[in-house]
């Protein structure tokens, strides 16, 4: 019920974005507000607060972000906050994100290593992700020290795990048989 109330909201604004030419645009404004809701969850708990009314979390809204948003964008979230579905932001940002992903023809990639990757790693995962997804992607990478070594790469639609531990974990299966 949730997700679809989120995917709802995502597609007026996405709709409103196209219409603008400004898929690109309102991305990259609900990124940036999805990371000050991250970095201060205190402000982001404090605009779903019944102890607020309704015009003191929109006045909120308004000194933190009439700056630096568009028209559209600040409305999107002054609605969520009005309707009771602030909370919902971040999984109506997801779905943004995939809508703008399918109009780009992009791809959704997680890489997560066993230590920080070199910008030729990157590159080389970047070239050789393209060709298995068929075309571009956007990649996300982080750090999971208990992978020992290697890399597992998440696509929309396959887990590749070339990470030591899987590969020890494999082991571990032959000689217990």
């Amino acid at each position: 019920m949730m997700a679809q109330i989120s995917k709802e909201y995502a597609v007026s604004l996405f709709s409103l974005a196209v219409e603008n030419s400004a898929e690109d645009k309102y991305l990259e404004e609900l990124k940036l507000v999805l990371g000050a809701f991250e970095s201060d969850r205190e402000y982001y708990e404090l605009l779903a607060s019944p102890l607020l009314t309704r015009e003191e979390r929109l006045s909120i809204i308004d000194e933190a972000f009439s700056s630096s948003l568009s028209e559209y964008v600040l409305s999107f979230i002054k609605i969520l906050c009005s309707s009771g579905h602030i909370k919902l932001f971040p999984e109506c940002v997801e779905e943004y994100g995939k809508m703008y992903r399918e109009s780009k023809r992009t791809a959704a990639v997680k890489v997560v290593s066993a230590a920080e990757l070199t910008e030729d790693e990157k590159r080389r995962i970047y070239e050789k992700v393209s060709k298995l997804v068929g075309g571009q992607c956007e990649i996300s990478y982080s750090v999971d020290a208990s992978l020992i070594g290697g890399a597992v790469i998440e696509t929309e639609n396959a887990v590749i795990d070339g990470s030591l531990r899987k590969s020890l974990q494999e082991m571990k299966e032959v000689i217990k048989k």
